[in-house]
């Protein structure tokens, strides 16, 4: 039986993705509070398959409202991916799509996966056998994570130098933990999103995940003479961690913070028994200097790339490519002053 997550049923859900070694932080209510309180344009409509009282599967949805972009059902949407874990057949995908297009008024979804995951393949054609379309431009890098020892001995000798270099460069690493470092990660944060021509993220978004999601989240930055010039944000549940953010100022990059922000993040992982560390997508071909430079910078740390694919409707493919290729054009020359008050806005009714 397939139901609408509620009040009655929202401690089942929670101890199936406690329990769910595939379970990733997007299935977590954590994160659905987090993106609620964040955004009013994004409402959850969340799946649970319910067998002799208790949850077999789950199918996490945001509702992304925008009059621009057109209303969107998205599995999950500011992440790289989501879907459905558990277990789910075709007919159990096919009622809950049902379900979500009758509650949510709405005939497009997008659902993000990934083809590192094991169900992938069966995932892929269930979704297909449903009508959705797959379709990939971009990949994931993700590192198998053993101990701290025999990780750096697998790194190359240009890596751990680099790695050195960062030691050695009178860097300083803090935790994020309160809400002064929170605000120093925000400063580069939205600094580098202008430079990147994408709308950013409000200050509450990262406030309310660090409040709510706090068991689920950690974060550090890098100082040179206490002046921030990097930051690494990681999401993690169980087995699974997922590098959501990692900025810097290209002023300081020859001091390699980056570098030492990975390598930090890394070893707080093994540390945490995460297995697997998710380091956020690259491109499939290198158009740019920049998308060249980050698939390298990924590459080094042992990863593997994966597909990222992303299965929808007609409709939705071809809003999201014709709005966001004109929308990203301007971006860049839009004032800071602007960028601050209607960045939020848009990435919120963007859902990416």
């Amino acid at each position: 039986m397939i139901e609408r997550l509620d009040n009655k049923n929202k401690n089942l859900w929670e101890v199936f993705v406690q329990e769910n070694k595939d379970a990733k932080v997007q299935h977590t209510l954590e994160w659905k509070e987090s993106v609620e309180k964040s955004y009013k344009n994004c409402v959850p409509y969340y799946y649970l398959k319910l067998e002799k009282n208790e949850v077999v599967a789950v199918f996490p949805f945001f509702l992304v409202k925008s009059k621009f972009f057109g209303n969107r059902l998205i599995s999950q949407p500011f992440l790289d991916n989501g879907g459905f874990i558990g277990d789910f057949d075709k007919n159990d995908v096919k009622e809950t799509i049902i379900l979500a297009k009758e509650d949510s008024s709405t005939e497009i979804i997008e659902i993000r996966l990934n083809s590192f995951f094991n169900e992938f393949s069966k995932e892929s054609e269930i979704l297909e056998d449903n009508g959705f379309k797959p379709s990939s431009n971009k990949k994931q890098t993700i590192i198998e994570l053993t101990n701290e020892q025999e990780m750096w001995k697998r790194l190359h000798k240009h890596t751990r130098n680099d790695i050195r270099k960062s030691e050695k460069s009178n860097l300083e690493i803090k935790e994020i933990s309160q809400e002064k470092e929170i605000k120093e990660f925000y400063k580069i944060y939205i600094n580098n999103m202008k430079e990147f021509g994408t709308p950013q993220h409000s200050y509450n978004f990262f406030k309310n995940i660090f409040l709510i999601s706090k068991e689920k989240i950690f974060g550090y930055n890098c100082y040179l003479k206490n002046k921030p010039v990097g930051s690494i944000i990681v999401l993690y549940t169980n087995l699974y961690g997922y590098v959501a953010f990692n900025v810097s100022n290209k002023k300081y990059l020859q001091y390699r913070p980056n570098d030492f922000l990975y390598w930090t993040a890394i070893k707080h992982a093994i540390k945490y028994k995460i297995k697997y560390l998710d380091l956020g997508q690259v491109e499939e071909d290198f158009s740019s200097p920049r998308s060249k430079g980050l698939y390298k910078f990924k590459e080094k740390w042992l990863g593997k790339t994966y597909d990222k694919v992303f299965f929808g409707t007609k409709e939705s493919e071809s809003i999201n490519k014709e709005k966001l290729k004109r929308f990203r054009k301007i971006w860049k020359r839009i004032p800071m002053l602007f960028i601050r008050i209607i960045g939020p806005k848009i990435t919120s009714q963007l859902g990416n």
